[in-house]
């Protein structure tokens, strides 16, 4: 098990560095605000951090910044200090892209791997991370690749079959890597206890491996609990916290089919949604001596997410159960509200408000609350054809993809 400190001058000593760190910062946080460098954004939630104002749209739409042809792949798109990043694939090979946030055209592309077919779609699927003047992409046949933010240059390169014989699931790896200080994360779906792996990021080196379990779609998610920074994998039927030496600190029975991520609710809930018709399961992480435990507040069937995560907002929680988009109390599980109409569809939450994508690319902006489904706006042609990724968004502007177009919208001015 992980150890806390406990000593009140140690403590002291860190609270007054914290203290001052934040202020130093002050200036720069606006600016960090802007970026939505991971997967659903840079707390990993769904939810943006920047404080904008929404109106209704005109009757054709926010206003469209840029339109461009993309090749295929359910990647996401990530932002970092100006620049827009994402995965797609074209003619054989998948490929790890940098463009430019005004006008959408490519800064850099590199080759990540061969192309992956599939019935459903093809790779890539994974959503690139950015970090620290570094990207980080994963194919779907499981390489790893880091590369300098900027220009796109090769720093390493990992193949998860190769190192840890990796074997991904059906339908190509997913999961989007996290980063923290020195360690990227990732399942590895690895033989030998490597299952979830961390490497250094800036050598590739392992660092450690842990677990053995079945392969998963679900990306992980980084949660400070109790003293204890930790990193929440579903993997194979279970969800396992690790902290940054690779030690397990709880794991607990997870609802079967889990795609969609789970949704960390400070201080210390974990929501979890499978594809089946077991449905979700809100967790509650309690210390107890040196140890955590995690326990099932409640359990039901009000949402069940296919493959796009829901999003925490101010005590409910807001997604698609199958093909409906519902809101259920976060304290319950009580359905609040549903509405029929979206697919299969994602969403994020923006200044308040619900950014609605379906799964034929009809964007609506709906308010965030549990009293009713209130649609404030909405435009039926944001994407043409299947739009699985969930939407991005920086410095007021909306980021959009599917299978073969990607766009940008301005939902402010």
């Amino acid at each position: 098990m992980g150890c806390k400190p406990n000593s009140i001058l140690y403590t002291f000593f860190w609270c007054a560095i914290f203290l001052y760190i934040g202020v130093a910062s002050a200036g720069s946080r606006g600016h960090s605000d802007k970026n939505w460098s991971q997967y659903r954004g840079q707390n990993r939630n769904g939810v943006s951090l920047e404080q904008v104002q929404l109106q209704a749209w005109p009757a054709g739409g926010p206003k469209l910044v840029w339109k461009r042809s993309i090749g295929e792949g359910f990647s996401g798109i990530s932002i970092s200090d100006g620049t827009g990043y994402t995965a797609d694939s074209q003619d054989s090979t998948e490929f790890l892209v940098a463009f430019e946030l005004k006008t959408g055209k490519d800064l850099w592309r590199v080759g990540m791997d061969k192309k992956f077919f599939e019935l459903l779609g093809n790779g890539p699927r994974s959503t690139p991370t950015i970090a620290d003047g570094m990207a980080f992409g994963l194919s779907s046949e499981g390489m790893l690749v880091a590369v300098d933010a900027k220009n796109g240059a090769e720093k390493w390169r990992v193949s998860l079959a190769e190192r840890y014989a990796g074997k991904g699931p059906g339908r190509g790896y997913s999961v989007s890597p996290i980063v923290d200080g020195d360690l990227v994360l990732i399942e590895a779906a690895g033989e030998n206890d490597k299952a979830i792996v961390a490497l250094d990021k800036n050598t590739g080196a392992t660092r450690w491996g842990n677990h053995k379990a079945r392969a998963s779609h679900s990306s992980p998610v980084m949660a400070d609990i109790a003293g204890y920074r930790q990193y929440i994998f579903p993997t194979g039927g279970k969800a396992i916290s690790l902290n940054g030496d690779g030690e397990v600190l709880w794991s607990i029975k997870a609802p079967p089919g889990m795609i969609a991520m789970p949704v960390f609710i400070e201080p210390n809930l974990v929501f979890l949604s499978g594809s089946t018709d077991n449905g979700c399961a809100m967790l509650e992480i309690t210390e107890s001596g040196d140890s955590l435990h995690a326990a099932e507040l409640w359990q039901n069937r009000m949402m069940i997410n296919h493959f796009n995560s829901s999003t925490y907002y101010q005590g409910y929680i807001y997604g698609f159960s199958k093909a409906t988009l519902t809101c259920i109390d976060a304290k319950t599980g009580e359905r609040k509200w549903r509405k029929r109409g979206f697919g299969k569809g994602s969403l994020i939450v923006v200044g308040g408000h619900l950014v609605v994508l379906s799964d034929q690319g009809e964007l609506a902006l709906i308010e965030a609350t549990p009293e009713a489904y209130n649609e404030v706006s909405l435009f039926p042609n944001a994407l043409s054809g299947k739009s699985w990724t969930e939407p991005a968004f920086s410095d007021g502007k909306l980021y959009l993809r599917n299978l073969k177009e990607m766009v940008c919208y301005d939902l402010v001015n």
